[in-house]
């Protein structure tokens, strides 16, 4: 198997996870998708990947790392997911691509919301 095509499969398996996770409320799960997720962008890192597939699994990311936020202390995983949809949108064309691009822009407003409840820092509102 080429390792795109191992990327390509390790986004499904953290899709399929992040779903499971979510729908079954189970941290476990959505931690094996972070992992999956984070293999995908290994991969993808190694081989080059379109901008628009490293951007997909990043966005991804975020969300499993946004969901394991609500059952930590810290802020950790809001700083993870921070970072990662900052990465999405490091490699997406507003021009090129508004939809994904908007939607992007979204979850950023999402996170630093979060990030700011869970802290209690209003500078990061």
């Amino acid at each position: 198997i080429s390792p795109l095509t191992r990327a390509r499969i390790e986004t499904s398996i953290a899709d399929l996870k992040t779903e499971l996770g979510e729908s079954a409320a189970d941290p476990k799960t959505m931690q094996e998708a972070v992992t999956a997720y984070r293999a995908a962008l290994d991969l993808y890192k190694r081989q080059g990947a379109p901008n628009e597939a490293w951007a997909r699994v990043e966005l991804g990311l975020t969300t499993a790392l946004v969901y394991l936020s609500d059952r930590e202390q810290g802020a950790g995983s809001l700083d993870e997911a921070l970072d990662a949809i900052n990465d999405a949108i490091s490699v997406t064309d507003k021009t090129g691509h508004p939809l994904e691009w908007a939607q992007l822009q979204s979850t950023l407003g999402n996170v630093l919301r979060l990030l700011g409840d869970h802290t209690g820092d209003p500078s990061q509102y």
